[in-house]
């Protein structure tokens, strides 16, 4: 096996559909080094509803929802670690281009949102939600477990918790 070798900054990592973005939030923590440099660049609209996980992705189920970018690491058994995670550290430029439908969750992560924690740039990102009759949104930011005694979890859509070097421009969500 060979290792990957680190990019700069001038590199570039296409991102295109759902299970791009879906892959990034399981596989993050494992290749945060070598792309710390680099610019994630979506290239078009990508919308979770109308994806088809099916044909293409290892999911047989069809998904609206990811774990946060940058939320936390996984231990061997495949259980999170809570507040274990590496810090998103590179560049996403969304292109203002949409991500649509699309849930951020987690079981007891402590960093919740697109990218859980920031220390890069989250720039030119627009995360849209479809809505019911009434106005009620069906898509959201959360955690699924419970909040225990004294602990502190960060919430927001398009960073948990955006790090003090971290930067966010030109976003709508």
């Amino acid at each position: 096996n060979a290792e990957a070798p680190s990019l700069t900054k001038d590199s570039h990592i296409a991102v295109r559909t759902a299970r791009h973005l879906y892959m990034m939030s399981l596989y993050y923590d494992k290749y945060a080094e070598t792309t710390a440099k680099a610019t994630f660049l979506q290239e078009r609209n990508i919308d979770y509803a109308q994806y088809d996980w099916k044909q293409y992705s290892v999911r047989t189920d069809n998904t609206k929802q990811q774990q946060p970018i940058a939320e936390q690491q996984l231990i061997a058994e495949q259980q999170p670690i809570a507040g274990g995670s590496t810090a998103f550290r590179a560049v996403y430029d969304g292109g203002y281009h949409w991500i649509t439908d699309v849930s951020f969750t987690t079981v007891n992560g402590l960093y919740v949102g697109f990218i859980g924690r920031n220390e890069g740039t989250i720039r030119n990102v627009v995360l849209r939600a479809s809505y019911t009759e009434g106005g009620n949104a069906n898509y959201y930011a959360g955690r699924n477990g419970d909040v225990e005694h004294n602990e502190v979890v960060y919430i927001g859509v398009l960073a948990g918790n955006n790090e003090a070097n971290g930067r966010i421009e030109n976003c709508a969500a």
